[in-house]
């Protein structure tokens, strides 16, 4: 039984959804045209998202950001990608990927 977890997927949070979870601020969704011709009025002036990047590129793309072992299971995602998926899809072996230096 120590072996037995919940497992569930979820996706990571764009930026946009990050900005409304974190920091309750709405902001629309816009082509990259309308963004470019609305630079100036996409948001009022009292809203600074950029500044709230940082944070997002460190944590705010995982859902399970806010809950207390998040490092943890934050290793683990790791952990899976690394010894599951890109074995999988790069036709590489366990052993091929346990050699590679992540310093």
């Amino acid at each position: 039984m120590s072996r037995r977890k919940s497992q569930y997927y979820l996706y990571g949070l764009s930026f946009r959804e990050f900005l409304k979870w974190k920091h309750d601020i709405e902001v629309p969704i816009m082509t990259l045209e309308e963004i470019l011709h609305n630079k100036n009025s996409i948001l009022d002036s009292t809203q600074r998202p950029l500044a709230l990047f940082k944070e997002y590129l460190k944590t705010g793309y995982y859902p399970f950001s806010e809950e207390s072992d998040f490092w943890d299971k934050l290793a683990s995602a790791v952990s899976t990608t690394l010894e599951n998926d890109i074995p999988q899809y790069a036709r590489m072996t366990l052993g091929t990927i346990k050699n590679f230096s992540f310093s």
